[in-house]
């Protein structure tokens, strides 16, 4: 394993990590997410050796340290980048790693200090200063990154990933016109850029040129025919316009790239339920069931198909799933009504 520098996460990552409920601004780790005894590993092992033969080189910590992050022993991890950084502090590597392992272990204040302090002292390395963008953006500071993004530009004009990074944040706080002209000039500096052509299509699809959008979808396509949120986005594309045998056929090939993604599934079961196919309908909510036992639009909806099928007993037993599930009290009040009438 070679130490490596992830200097830019996909935006959807970046999004379930801000979604998270355990970041805050305590700096408590969730001591649940990882054990506290150091994993038995073979390189490990090996830089342990190395460590104790030369415990003065600090890119075998920083291996080290990146080797327990992936392992998510991430205490191991943070005490191993911090010694790194103690004994050379010119490596910028070493505080992404850093900031890496106290992002994952819900450490985000002290993920963001560690970007800061290197990007004051690195403040013309491009990857350190997108990093930091990154983090600010993850930790709503969607301002800071765009100043951030801007700085970039000062020492790489025409950065397409600094582009990307101001208009994803422009998105983020409703700036629809500025995030098109970021995307857009980000997607022309770099032809290849997915990202930026699904964020581009996401914006114009919500905009109201719907055709436009599934040109980008398109576009982000030919560079990865099986990238699975970009094509969720066209098979939704094709949902809301009740062209149904186009959607079918997207969610389907979703499905043989991630069989553990749910969503795809239940929409499928929703096309075929508009059309009494119900068998289908109630085969695809049961396999977006399995597949996520805690989404409750899936019970809800298996226990409506299963109701037009005449199967009261699982009719009412997947109500009551729903029910228990529905945490939000989104279906409650149908729910009740059905099991009402089913009870009679």
């Amino acid at each position: 394993m070679s130490l490596q520098f992830k200097h830019f996460r996909f935006l959807a990552a970046a999004l379930f990590v801000l979604s998270m409920s355990v970041i805050s601004c305590n700096n408590e780790p969730n001591t649940t997410q990882q054990s506290s005894e150091i994993p038995m590993d073979p390189y490990i092992d090996s830089l342990t050796q190395e460590i104790n033969r030369t415990p003065e080189k600090a890119v075998l910590y920083a291996q080290r340290g990146e080797a327990f992050y992936e392992l998510g022993s991430y205490d191991a991890s943070i005490n191993d980048l911090t010694k790194a950084i103690e004994l050379n502090p010119e490596n910028p590597n070493f505080y992404s790693i850093l900031a890496n392992s106290y992002l994952d272990y819900y450490q985000s204040k002290k993920a963001l200090e560690t970007m800061r302090t290197a990007a004051e002292r690195f403040a013309t390395d491009v990857p350190t200063l997108l990093k930091l963008s990154e983090f600010q953006m993850i930790l709503n500071e969607h301002g800071a990154a765009i100043q951030t993004a801007n700085s970039i530009l000062e020492v790489s004009p025409m950065n397409p990933e600094a582009f990307y990074m101001m208009g994803v944040n422009y998105k983020l706080i409703g700036d629809t016109s500025k995030a098109i002209n970021a995307l857009q000039t980000a997607v022309e500096q770099d032809p290849d850029l997915l990202d930026g052509y699904y964020e581009l299509g996401l914006l114009w699809q919500n905009n109201g040129n719907g055709k436009l959008g599934l040109q980008y979808f398109n576009n982000a396509l030919e560079i990865n025919p099986n990238h699975v949120p970009t094509l969720y986005a066209k098979g939704m594309y094709y949902t809301n316009r009740k062209m149904d045998n186009e959607a079918i056929e997207i969610f389907k090939q979703i499905s043989l790239i991630d069989r553990e993604y749910a969503d795809p599934y239940f929409n499928v079961g929703v096309i075929f339920l508009v059309y009494d196919s119900l068998k289908q309908a109630y085969s695809n909510f049961n396999i977006a069931a399995e597949v996520e036992p805690t989404m409750t639009k899936a019970f809800y909806y298996r226990a409506l198909t299963a109701e037009k099928m005449g199967d009261k007993e699982n009719a009412i037993q997947d109500y009551q799933n729903a029910r228990n599930l529905d945490k939000e009290d989104e279906y409650l009040e149908r729910i009740e009504k059905r099991l009402m009438e089913l009870r009679k």
